[in-house]
């Protein structure tokens, strides 16, 4: 009975885009319910609700990937393929691809710093809903691979996400659960997944994951402060002998497509996996 309401549900409040406006406006306001996700008081129900509270029966998570430098330098540990190939080879095998005509966390924050016209991919067959509702196109191998080097190109952090609380506002079927994922483009001020991260560490930040690096700063260091704003996790701080990563890094990059004298790179903490999939714990999406 539950799981029918559920989709009764979906099917009637699911977004679309004539009435966009409305639900940017309902999405803020349940990041803002979301972000007391560790109140001690009301903690454990948002939790629940947000299907976040139990990591054995809920799988919300995602992967940070590094697209924003080269990472195969010399000297450099790590393979010859490079992360934003494994987000290339995932496009390429998903048997269907959708973009959605615009980010509903750009246009809800009114952000003035990156277009809104650049939005979420949705890739597997789960997601043609999205196409259904009217929120996104169908894309070619070509259009996904080049919307995803327009991200990059616009200095967006690029994720790969499964959210599994997203099929009440997207209207993902439950029986296609397993068969969608979300290659996101976040901005560091207005991305629910990167805020939520800083926010709620604990109850959603452990369920997003670096691909397997971190930034450095080396001695080239001119304390200019320039990578301080760009961080999404406020992980760098500056003191008396230059910039320092001293929070969660999160390996997204940003910091060194900011930095004017090659003072940070990302040094690789774990080997590269084969294929995006694989760093998706509990399940593997079916896309």
């Amino acid at each position: 009975m539950l799981v029918q309401l559920g989709e009764l549900f979906k099917k009637k409040f699911a977004v679309r885009l004539d009435h966009w406006g409305l639900y940017t406006k309902i999405f803020h306001r349940l990041v803002g319910l979301l972000h007391q996700a560790e109140n001690p008081y009301i903690g454990g129900i948002v939790r629940r609700l947000a299907l976040i509270n139990d990591r054995k029966k809920h799988f919300t998570q995602g992967t940070v990937v590094p697209v924003h430098v080269d990472l195969n330098k010399e000297g450099k540990q790590g393979s010859k393929v490079l992360p934003i190939q494994l987000v290339e080879k995932l496009i390429r095998e998903a048997p269907h691809r959708y973009i959605v005509h615009r980010c509903l966390c750009r246009d809800g924050n009114d952000c003035q710093d990156f277009p809104h016209d650049h939005a979420c991919l949705f890739l597997g067959e789960g997601s043609h809903v999205t196409y259904e509702n009217g929120i996104s196109r169908k894309a070619t191998v070509e259009e996904a691979i080049a919307h995803l080097h327009k991200g990059v190109e616009l200095g967006l952090v690029c994720q790969c996400l499964w959210i599994e609380a997203e099929q009440y506002f997207w209207g993902f079927p439950a029986d296609k659960m397993k068969s969608f994922l979300e290659v996101c483009f976040c901005c560091p001020c207005c991305c629910l997944a990167l805020n939520s991260c800083k926010k709620i560490p604990v109850a959603f930040g452990s369920r997003v994951q670096s691909m397997g690096w971190e930034a450095r700063v080396n001695d080239q260091c001119v304390a200019c402060g320039q990578c301080l704003d760009i961080c999404p996790m406020d992980a760098i701080v500056l003191n008396s002998e230059g910039a320092e990563v001293a929070g969660r890094c999160i390996g997204c990059g940003l910091c060194i497509s900011r930095c004017s004298v090659q003072a940070i790179e990302l040094c690789q903490t774990a080997p590269l996996k084969d294929d995006i999939k694989d760093y998706f714990w509990g399940f593997r999406p079916d896309v």
